[in-house]
């Protein structure tokens, strides 16, 4: 479905948890920086949230190419666009990946935005910020796109 390799391989390392975003990339401890907690982890583009792939495909508003990059996809949609608009990121990107007429164009969507990000450092908190307060190294904190149930907290079985 998506034959250009450079945009099927930035889709499969977005859904495999693969990306440059901080939401993996300060998971783990690297050299002397130790693993950041997942609420540090904020969007390089100034900040506003944890910087993952719902967060950087449908949220983030604070970087004008990324606001206008997201603008073009979802206009080159056309009418088509309209049934996705009120739908929750993770419902948005469900549908966008079984639309096997757009699947390609999403996938094109998806490199030019980790391109973007990778144009930012990442903030990184300093290593003296993060004593006493380090991630648990037990915790499997769920995926970004796992679905879990509001109600009982659970990941709810696919």
């Amino acid at each position: 479905l998506v034959p250009e390799p450079g945009h099927r391989k930035a889709l499969a390392t977005l859904l495999l948890a693969d990306h440059a975003l901080t939401e993996v990339r300060l998971r783990y401890q690297e050299r002397r920086q130790p693993p950041v907690p997942c609420e540090w982890r904020l969007c390089r583009l100034w900040g506003d949230g944890i910087e993952e792939p719902l967060h950087a495909l449908f949220i983030c508003s604070n970087s004008p190419a990324l606001v206008a990059l997201r603008a073009s996809f979802w206009d080159k949609r056309g009418a088509g666009a309209t049934t996705y608009h009120g739908l929750a990121p993770l419902e948005t990107l469900h549908r966008l990946l079984l639309d096997a007429k757009i699947v390609n164009k999403f996938a094109r969507f998806c490199y030019l935005m980790l391109e973007l990000y990778d144009t930012f450092p990442m903030l990184v908190p300093a290593a003296d910020w993060l004593r006493g307060v380090l991630a648990d190294p037990t915790d499997r904190r769920l995926h970004s796109l796992d679905i879990i149930d509001p109600n009982s907290g659970m990941l709810v079985s696919h």
